[in-house]
């Protein structure tokens, strides 16, 4: 028998993982099986093809859903983009702040103002969940019983103010003008500011008048001095601060109206009248910049402001916020619709502001749109001591918003008139 002239040896064993390891490195290779290579890598294509056109699908029809604006969309997609609205409209900083002066022609009664009206390009925060302490508790509003009206009639009995430009002359809506419609000897104009004089008139239909706002294409709530600049503000103080009180305005926008991101709209205030991110307390800010409500109260302010797709909501400044900037409650029917104002229609807008009793957070704030109670909010702290109650009309109108995004994208009219503050209702 032939045997090897040397002992044999066998190779020492490899570990099971690295032994497989190379095993199907050499079964791949091009080298090994240039045929079965080519299959492997086929393979793999495909796979790879079929995993990207899958996720691209994916992927563009999740962004096809999206609705392009607020619009009259279901309930689902409208929460979703109201959050978007309220949360983030795209603005993060802080308004630009507003002087007299540079190219524009700007008035002031009171050089002394401070015309926070005009520097407030906030974002509103979203409202805080209802079990957050201390805040406003939204209460039932109601569905419309009947057809919305060509402008609706206020009721002006007992009325501490009432503005109706029928009897003013037509043309532009000058300081003087301003001063002769609305002093009275409940209250007077403490602020008339106006960018481009010549973009605030009053109109006549008939006999019927109206005061109007253009807002040129490109224009916004940009910085004093800047061609891009249109806003307006005017504030009417009252002599003899009201402890509850009803305001109500008639309000229509231009045909196909573009609401861009957003703007501000008339309402009532009250002390330091807070705007654009100002303090509602005497305390420092929190950590993370919010307002600190366990300060003094120094102040409140509940103006309208219409948002992207034309919503509208109460833009509401009060102690008892934690925010920078003062949340925005939207205007909705018992059924949960939105309310909009960008269909060229006139629309009456009434709020009722009900100051609490100092120690206490019983005060009220309700808003009817066209009739219709369409906010309740209820348990508010708006003062804790009498040194003020509603004090002040804050009549603030611009696109903004301190950035271009803001910008209208046409000539934009808004149309205003019937004015009327009382102690009784007024709409409804």
């Amino acid at each position: 028998m032939n045997q090897f002239p040397y002992p044999y040896t066998p190779p020492p064993k490899e570990s099971g993982l690295l032994y497989r390891a190379k095993k199907l490195l050499a079964f791949m290779s091009p080298f090994h099986n240039r045929n079965r290579f080519v299959g492997f890598l086929t393979c793999f294509v495909v796979i790879l093809s079929i995993g990207g056109v899958a996720y691209a699908t994916s992927h563009f029809a999740g962004i096809a859903v999206i609705p392009k604006s607020i619009g009259q969309s279901s309930s689902t997609s409208a929460g979703i983009e109201e959050s978007k609205q309220l949360q983030a409209s795209g603005n993060t900083s802080p308004w630009s702040t507003t002087s007299n002066g540079g190219g524009n022609s700007e008035q002031t009664t009171d050089p002394n103002k401070n015309i926070g009206s005009q520097d407030d390009s906030s974002t509103p925060a979203s409202p805080p969940p209802p079990n957050t302490p201390n805040q406003p508790t939204e209460g039932d509003t109601q569905n419309p019983s009947t057809p919305i009206p060509a402008k609706r009639t206020m009721n002006t009995t007992g009325a501490l103010l009432s503005w109706n430009f029928d009897s003013t002359p037509s043309g532009s809506f000058t300081a003087d003008r301003a001063n002769q419609t609305f002093n009275n000897a409940n209250g007077r104009m403490t602020t008339y500011s106006v960018s481009a004089p010549d973009s605030l008139y009053v109109e006549k239909s008939s006999n019927d008048g109206y005061l109007v706002k253009k807002m040129p294409k490109g224009s916004f709530n940009a910085r004093a001095g800047s061609p891009l600049r249109h806003s307006m503000a005017i504030d009417w103080r009252l002599n003899t601060p009201l402890k509850s009180g009803y305001f109500a305005y008639n309000f229509k926008t231009s045909p196909n109206f573009d609401s861009v991101k957003g703007g501000k709209l008339p309402g009532l205030c009250g002390g330091t009248c807070p705007s654009g991110g100002e303090q509602t307390t005497d305390a420092p800010r929190l950590a993370d910049g919010g307002n600190n409500p366990a300060g003094k109260a120094i102040g409140w302010s509940g103006r309208n402001m219409w948002q992207a797709g034309g919503h509208l909501i109460q833009y509401f400044y009060h102690p008892n916020q934690t925010t920078k900037f003062g949340p925005g409650y939207s205007y909705r029917y018992a059924s949960g619709s939105r309310t909009y104002i960008n269909d060229n229609k006139w629309h009456s807008i009434e709020h009722y502001v009900k100051m609490n009793t100092p120690g206490k957070a019983d005060g009220v704030f309700q808003a009817w749109f066209d009739g219709t109670r369409v906010m309740n909010l209820q348990n508010i702290r708006f003062r804790d001591d009498t040194s003020y109650a509603i004090d002040m009309l804050m009549f603030s109108v611009f696109f903004g918003g301190g950035d271009a995004s803001f910008a209208t994208t046409k000539d934009e009219y808004l149309y205003f008139d019937d004015f009327i503050l009382s102690k009784a209702p007024i709409t409804h």
